[in-house]
């Protein structure tokens, strides 16, 4: 009788003779289908993305995209000096010390290396005095670390990594 692990074994040597001898991939005929219509198929060679995914930085959440070199310790202020909303980036320029404030899904601008969430500010103390339209202050509740709540560019797939 065989063995579970030895059928395995059998099995994977007969597809690899297959593969290699029997029939090999060069010698299979290749047709295009449509998605819809391409069931019971196998692909002919792989589908890679052209681009990364996701294609920029993006703030996974709703707070405060914070420029560089900034101090991210608990009760540190930021200058606000814009927002960043999906569709509509910020495109000015940042610098140390300030941020923008930016919602989920917006392009994290290139000065930017971390979003802190609107939850770990006095925000919620401040938004009813504030004219967002101006640059205002905001004061850091607790400690922050580098590249927090960014989803990175290529962090789900690669540029010319195989997705099929």
């Amino acid at each position: 009788m065989i063995t579970v692990a030895g059928l395995i074994s059998e099995i994977q040597q007969r597809i690899e003779t297959y593969n290699t001898n029997d029939y090999p991939l060069h010698k299979r005929v290749v047709e295009s289908y449509d998605l819809l219509d391409s069931r019971h198929h196998i692909l002919a060679e792989d589908i890679v993305s052209p681009f990364a995914i996701p294609r920029q930085n993006l703030s996974a959440m709703d707070g405060y995209a914070i420029a560089k070199d900034s101090i991210l310790s608990a009760d540190s202020t930021i200058d606000i000096v814009g927002e960043s909303q999906a569709g509509s980036p910020y495109s000015g320029d940042i610098t140390a010390g300030q941020g923008v404030r930016i919602f989920t899904g917006a392009v994290v601008p290139d000065s930017c290396d971390t979003v802190i969430m609107q939850e770990n500010t006095n925000f919620a103390a401040i938004k009813d005095r504030i004219d967002k339209s101006q640059p205002y202050a905001i004061t850091l509740s607790q400690d922050a670390k580098h590249d927090d709540n960014i989803r990175k560019q290529g962090e789900e797939v690669e540029t010319g990594e195989a997705v099929f």
